[in-house]
């Protein structure tokens, strides 16, 4: 009676330990993993801020791979942009670990099709989440990958972010795909505004080419007033000028934009420049 009273008493010693790891146990986790949570979503609030200050792509993506390291452990990233309005051209911004012939592979000669499935569906692709045995999971097995990002401005593929790993696994929690999709929008805002800048760069640098070739041709045309009536050798230097006067007048004609073209033509004009300085050095001497 002793012994079976004692082990009865044991007995509930036991459940009420098993009740109070139950009941305290789950709230510290519970608090663990909200500040785990917090912490992400504070290093999201840092991202945002500095890629306000962005200006060029390089930055851009320094501070992508950087943001991605303190979310995921992976030792294999790749970004990928592609032209707008045509995910054909590609180009890698960056890759750490997955081979240029192995990305052509996956972008250009996948079945099923990579892009076109990122275009028709833009959402994160988390491999555990794909049907056993689906086509898309078995693709990106193929290639290690765990993880991809599409990045998407105004229903446009402009780029994507792909996440490798040998490891045949890769726990990511639910918070951490949702801090990467709100990244993914960031990103995407950004690089518009930063093409937007290069854009606005390219068309002011091409006007001041264009109004620099413009002056000097005016000048040529004032400089050949001056020469007409004297040698032939000066004659020949004032026929340069005048051809490639000729030249800028049909590239505005085309409406030729090109930087090499109006380059050519600007050093076709300060060739001749410099032939007729040295030409006039002669005759005053």
């Amino acid at each position: 009676m002793v012994l079976n009273a004692f082990n009865l008493t044991l007995l509930l010693a036991c459940l009420v330990m098993a009740f109070l790891v139950l009941k305290l146990l789950p709230p510290l986790f519970r608090k663990d993993h909200k500040s785990y949570d917090e912490s992400l979503d504070e290093r999201l609030e840092q991202f945002s801020t500095r890629l306000i200050k962005l200006l060029d792509n390089r930055q851009l993506w320094e501070q992508v791979v950087q943001f991605c390291r303190k979310i995921l452990d992976v030792p294999q990233i790749a970004i990928i942009t592609f032209q707008e309005y045509d995910p054909s051209p590609y180009r890698i911004d960056h890759s750490e670990g997955i081979a240029e012939d192995q990305i052509a592979e996956l972008l250009n000669h996948s079945d099923p099709n990579l892009v076109r499935l990122l275009e028709e569906n833009p959402q994160i692709v988390y491999r555990p989440d794909l049907p056993a045995g689906g086509a898309l999971g078995e693709l990106l097995n193929t290639f290690q990958l765990h993880l991809l990002i599409p990045l998407i401005r105004e229903k446009t593929l402009i780029g994507l972010i792909l996440f490798g790993d040998p490891r045949p696994e890769l726990k990511i929690s639910r918070h951490s795909i949702h801090v990467l999709r709100l990244m993914s929008a960031q990103i995407a805002i950004t690089l518009e505004h930063i093409r937007t800048l290069e854009s606005k760069f390219q068309s002011e640098k091409m006007a001041g080419l264009g109004m620099l070739a413009s002056q000097i041709a005016h000048d040529f045309k004032s400089f050949i007033a001056l020469t007409q009536n004297q040698s032939r050798e000066i004659g020949r230097v004032a026929e340069t000028a005048v051809q490639a006067e000729r030249q800028l007048n049909r590239l505005d004609a085309r409406g030729e934009t090109s930087t090499a073209a109006l380059t050519e033509a600007l050093k076709t004009l300060l060739e001749a420049a410099k032939v007729q300085k040295q030409k006039n050095e002669k005759l005053m001497k």
